[in-house]
């Protein structure tokens, strides 16, 4: 997967505290392949169209694991998911472990690191942080607008802060705008 997608990745703008702000909701290039394992790839956008990140997806025979692979400039996040439970890998190493509530645990599962909270009327779902809202993420892409932004607002993170807030949110903004991701983040 690494292989295919490093000419793309080594376009990428680096990521920053304004890039949150910018980052495109809508998927830029993306393609997808149906078989036994199904297959997405794509690169995201800011809102000026500067490639942010790039990211590859499989879903294995069944929809109960999947792969899913996100380069940034600064670094590499791997989502293995096995059924409801996504293991969460930070440049080769454990880092967390996404629950089937949508909740990011420690890489040993005992300490709640963030969540993201669906909003029963409304677009937004808040990323939590330490139990904190961070951020207000997009649910569902508005095709009104033609380039709307995945995040309403993001507060001042320090950089380790940055990284949790990619890990948990990244993985719902890509999952979601995939057509065949049969197990989709849940949200509580």
């Amino acid at each position: 997967m690494r292989a295919n997608y490093q000419e793309e990745a080594s376009k990428l703008v680096p990521w920053s505290q304004e890039e949150w702000m910018l980052l495109s909701a809508k998927l830029g290039t993306h393609k997808e392949k149906m078989g036994i394992v199904k297959s997405a790839e794509g690169t995201m956008h800011s809102i000026y169209h500067e490639a942010l990140l790039t990211y590859q997806y499989k879903q294995y025979a069944g929809g109960s694991y999947s792969l899913l692979r996100v380069q940034t400039k600064g670094g590499e996040y791997v989502y293995w998911a096995k059924g409801n439970r996504v293991e969460v890998f930070k440049d080769g190493q454990a880092y967390g472990i996404i629950n089937d509530e949508g909740s990011l645990l420690s890489k040993n599962g005992k300490e709640t690191i963030g969540r993201l909270q669906s909003g029963a009327d409304r677009p937004w779902m808040q990323v939590q942080l330490h139990d904190h809202e961070v951020a207000q993420l997009l649910e569902e892409v508005d095709s009104e607008h033609p380039n709307p932004r995945a995040f309403e607002y993001v507060t001042s993170l320090a950089e380790e802060d940055q990284e949790k807030l990619m890990a948990l949110s990244l993985p719902f903004l890509i999952r979601k705008r995939i057509s065949f991701a049969e197990a989709k983040e849940k949200k509580s």
